[in-house]
């Protein structure tokens, strides 16, 4: 007898690998000004959505491996942005103790994805924090 909770579950699938990562990223990144648009009204979701089903579908396609769905890569692709926007505010928190290891690009695409979304990880720098006045008196001392 099959329970209701175990017809909910999604049933898992392998790992990403590292070149099925890579594909994704070639995908999402040929597709960032749909994927990363900020606006949100029923026509911006509905393009989206086309989007990523436009990138299973090249996904599947171009992949030897476990047939993935278009919900499975966004949060995969979310994940990966996830982990590029956690590195960043480590370096931002305060404590003793040593600094923790950053995440670090492994490739060339994840290297573009952050600088897509840079300003989202860095904000915005601030001109008249007294932080960044370097006036001629305090360079003297």
């Amino acid at each position: 007898m099959v329970s209701k909770n175990n017809e909910l579950k999604r049933a898992r699938a392998t790992n990403f690998s590292f070149t099925e990562k890579e594909l994704l990223l070639k995908y999402a990144v040929e597709n960032q000004n749909i994927l990363e648009n900020k606006e949100s009204n029923a026509v911006s979701w509905k393009d989206k959505n086309k989007c990523w089903l436009k990138i299973a579908e090249q996904y599947n396609s171009a992949t030897l491996g476990c047939p993935r769905d278009a919900t499975s890569l966004k949060l995969k692709y979310e994940g990966i942005k996830k982990l590029l926007r956690g590195s960043k505010s480590e370096l931002f928190k305060t404590g003793g103790g040593p600094s923790k290891t950053d995440y670090t690009s492994t490739s060339e695409l994840e290297k573009q994805l952050y600088e897509s979304i840079q300003l989202s990880v860095e904000g915005l720098p601030s001109l008249l924090d007294a932080d960044c006045r370097k006036s001629q008196e305090n360079l003297q001392k």
